[in-house]
């Protein structure tokens, strides 16, 4: 071997063995060093991949709740605006391209809701408590499921409160709508832990893009329909 100024330096055979056996060792610290660092570096990828799959879980379970109710099972309030504003958004542009002359249909597809609210259901709550409420709740969006097409869309707007899109379908038709409605809901009582029965009973406001100055916004057409919907049940009471 040679030294620092280039001259060969000729060792001992017992030198050059101890030379070589720290130039393996420093080879196997290195090696540890690498794999203990590729170990690190795993590690980290498996803790990566975890929190990113937690991520994702999450993610779904959010949205989840931001489309769907968690009692009911219905579509959320959340959802139900968002597929409210989708269909006036069709049709306001079916109507714009109605006035220039580009609507191939005769005209564009108008749209109803209801807006419904169970009539006593503070007092069910209040008298048999809120397990005969929720049990209130379950049953009603289950006779609601049965009581529209594939294509209508039912949420839970909020407490007591239901709102149920009908695409493609007038005031007229939501009228006649209600009374099926109203009929399915004569025989339909829930059964309450201290053995009592409570019979079901709604109040149902339309609001409907086919009336004569009708909502075009949103907003519009949730307060047309709860005003209704209150005017029924003050009615109602009075019976």
């Amino acid at each position: 071997m040679s030294d620092q100024s280039g001259r060969f330096v000729f060792l001992s055979r017992d030198t050059e063995i101890e030379l070589l056996k720290k130039e393996i060792q420093q080879l196997h610290l290195r090696y540890e060093d690498a794999l203990t660092s590729l170990r690190s570096t795993i590690l980290e990828l498996e803790e990566s991949r975890r929190r990113a799959r937690m991520l994702e879980q999450e993610v779904k379970e959010t949205r989840k709740l931001a489309v769907y109710d968690n009692l009911t099972n219905l579509f959320s309030r959340y959802e139900m605006e968002g597929q409210i504003n989708h269909h006036f958004s069709l049709l306001l542009r079916a109507e714009h391209m109605m006035e220039k002359g580009k609507l191939t249909q005769t005209e564009p597809e108008h749209f109803s809701i209801l807006f419904i609210d169970l009539d006593g259901f503070k007092e069910i709550n209040d008298t048999h408590g809120h397990q005969c409420g929720d049990r209130a709740l379950r049953t009603f969006s289950s006779l609601l499921k049965q009581s529209f097409r594939e294509a209508d869309i039912i949420s839970r707007w909020g407490g007591d409160e239901f709102v149920v899109l009908l695409p493609g379908v007038n005031r007229e038709k939501t009228v006649k709508i209600i009374s099926v409605l109203q009929d399915n809901l004569t025989n339909v009582s829930i059964p309450c832990d201290d053995g009592s029965y409570i019979p079901l009973r709604a109040s149902i406001g339309i609001a409907s893009t086919s009336e004569i100055s009708a909502p075009r916004t949103l907003e519009e057409m949730i307060k047309r329909a709860d005003n209704e919907m209150y005017t029924e049940k003050t009615n109602n009471r009075g019976k």
